[in-house]
């Protein structure tokens, strides 16, 4: 009786555990054996277990006809992947205001952003980390960088627990010209 081999993503609901049974004789199949069938795992199964590979050994079932021997499967989690940021853009509204987008559907996931501005095609001012917002107003920062032409680069981050983490890096092709008079 061998565990099946598994797949899931991480932030997904673990999948049922099921075995496959060779040997038996006469049409028998798991229903004719004693027991309950039972499932234990290298480490507790959760939709936040860590990207990775896992044991999981059946045991249980008992039979007076057959010799019976377990043999471990495998559980292999993967790593959620974010959304590439999308959508950047200078806010229409507010001068100097960069927003962009950025999807996951996975719970348990944390999401920060980096942005930096760009002034002629050099960085400008220090980069900003740890926002948890999908938009930054760089109003101040233009305004004292003077005139120019102006880009950002947003680098979105995901943590999850055991520090697994994806970095997505864009950088815009929205320009703003910012001119003092």
């Amino acid at each position: 009786i061998t565990a099946d081999n598994k797949t899931m993503k991480y932030g997904s609901e673990p999948p049922a555990w099921t075995v496959t049974a060779t040997g038996f004789v006469n049409s028998e199949t798991t229903a004719n054996l004693g027991g309950t069938l039972t499932f234990t795992t290298s480490a507790t199964i959760t939709k936040t277990t860590a990207p990775g590979t896992y044991t999981i050994t059946p045991s249980g079932y008992t039979s007076n006809n057959y010799e019976i021997t377990f043999k471990a499967g495998t559980l292999t989690i993967t790593q959620e992947k974010l959304s590439t940021p999308s959508g950047l853009a200078w806010d229409s509204t507010t001068l100097g205001k960069a927003k962009w987008n950025v999807s996951t559907a996975v719970a348990g996931i944390t999401i920060t952003y980096s942005v930096q501005l760009f002034k002629n095609g050099t960085a400008s001012g220090t980069e900003i980390t740890g926002l948890t917002t999908t938009n930054y107003d760089f109003s101040s920062a233009i305004k004292s960088a003077g005139a120019g032409e102006f880009t950002f680069k947003v680098t979105a981050i995901s943590r999850t627990e055991g520090d697994n983490f994806t970095v997505f890096k864009i950088e815009t092709d929205a320009l703003l010209r910012f001119h003092t008079n």
